[in-house]
């Protein structure tokens, strides 16, 4: 019982790393498309000239 209980704690652990690490990824990404965006909305960025 109390082996079970510690794998469950350590895969729980594992898990929340896991998602911690995603969302982690995924708000960089946000703030980096979101900082670039707002780069060509000032027109800092000609994005028709790139396409």
């Amino acid at each position: 019982m109390d082996d079970e209980w510690r794998r469950d704690c350590i895969n729980g652990g594992i898990k929340l790393k896991y998602y911690a690490m995603i969302a982690f990824i995924f708000s960089f990404f946000l703030s980096l498309s979101i900082v670039f965006f707002s780069k060509i909305d000032s027109g800092s960025i000609d994005f028709y000239k790139i396409n």
